[in-house]
């Protein structure tokens, strides 16, 4: 039996259609592993920005401070990349960068780390604080090891932000500030998981 142009090209169009379907699998959010406690610091404009204006956002934070000569800057153009990668997202994807060296870095210098590196301040946040709120948010919340003292010892005595920095690992909380998971972005393929884990998130 002869199909006709039409019915060859209907024919034809639906089998694609089929092929792209099957190969398209909706990718699984990553599990929830603990809720985040409230944490609350000072971004760049010196105001105050925590897990209060990130509610019902999805967002990334990774930890940084602007006297690391080598492990910082590219952290942060890591994080620049992953901007980029998302804007299709808009408003419902946030970035925080967390200083790890809150007695140096003051909201000044984090803005103008931060506009080094092209960020946009409305999705892209860089925060600093107290002494004992950057520990509590680092060593409690997102459960990476500072080293820090311990608040009532002597401040940042066996501090190393070197080593904290060096971890080159990005968190990622979802919009009920649930931990999903910690990325190494060493390579291009973290940063490019990391962002389809946040596509999943949000699908």
């Amino acid at each position: 039996m002869r199909m006709d142009r039409r019915s060859f090209v209907a024919s034809a169009a639906l089998g694609a259609a089929s092929a792209l379907a099957g190969c398209t699998k909706k990718r699984t959010p990553p599990a929830m592993l603990w809720p985040l406690p409230a944490w609350s610091l000072t971004d760049q404009d010196n105001n105050p920005f925590g897990s209060e204006q990130l509610r019902g956002k999805v967002y990334v934070a990774n930890f940084i401070f602007t006297r690391c000569p080598s492990s910082c800057p590219r952290l942060t153009r890591k994080m620049a990349a992953l901007t980029a990668r998302l804007r299709a997202a808009g408003d419902r994807v946030r970035f925080v960068s967390i200083s790890v060296d809150p007695e140096f870095d003051t909201p000044a210098k984090l803005k103008e780390f931060g506009a080094r590196y092209g960020a946009d301040w409305s999705r892209w946040r860089f925060v600093t604080g107290p002494f004992d709120r950057v520990l509590r948010a680092i060593d409690q919340g997102f459960r990476v090891s500072s080293g820090m003292s311990t608040p009532g010892s002597t401040a940042g005595a066996d501090f190393d932000p070197y080593a904290l920095a060096h971890s080159n690992h990005f968190a990622l909380v979802d919009a009920r500030s649930n931990m999903r998971g910690a990325y190494s972005v060493e390579q291009d393929s973290g940063v490019e998981l990391l962002a389809l884990d946040v596509e999943a998130l949000l699908a």
